[in-house]
Formats: C-alpha cells, sequence, structure tokens
C-alpha cells in the first residue's frame, strides 16, 4: 500500500496522511467508474469544488480563532496600559 510522504504540514499538525489510492472519500475504483461514466473534466471538477468547499471551511474556522486571539490580545494590551498607568 502505497502512503503519502508524512513530511510538511500533515506532519506539523500530526495528521496521518490518506493512502495515495483514497482521494476524498472514495477509492480509484470509484473514481475511475466516474470518470468513465461522467467524463474526466467533469470528475476533476466536482473533485476541485470539493476540495474548495473544505478549504473554505478550514479558512473559516481560522479567522473564528484567529478572531478570538486578536481580542484577548487586545484586553491583555489594555490591562497592562492600565497597570503601566497606575505605577506612573
Amino acid at each position: 500500500m502505497a502512503t503519502q510522504s508524512p513530511e510538511g504540514c500533515h506532519a506539523r499538525r500530526g495528521i496521518e496522511p490518506a493512502p495515495l489510492y483514497y482521494i476524498g472519500g472514495a477509492t480509484m475504483d470509484n473514481i475511475t467508474t466516474l470518470i468513465g461514466t461522467l467524463g474526466f473534466p467533469i470528475v476533476m471538477c466536482l473533485l476541485m469544488y470539493r476540495q474548495q468547499l473544505k478549504l473554505t471551511d478550514v479558512i473559516t474556522d481560522m479567522q473564528v480563532k484567529m478572531t478570538e486571539v486578536i481580542n484577548d490580545l487586545k484586553i491583555a494590551i489594555v490591562t497592562l496600559t492600565e497597570r503601566l498607568d497606575q505605577n506612573d
């Protein structure tokens, strides 16, 4: 069974990469059948659309987390500024 190299972002996040023959929840047999039935361009468009949806979800989650971190940092800066003003 061939697998992708565990280097890069997958290794940093501790995610075990999926085997090469397993793409987006479908096996190569399923993809081959879809290509034969629908055609290569249509199947590729569907796979890229699915990838874009996943990427959009990841970016949205990151934006929410970054907003929370920025708000926490704002509170910390205000607190530190108040403490520095009290010491003066």
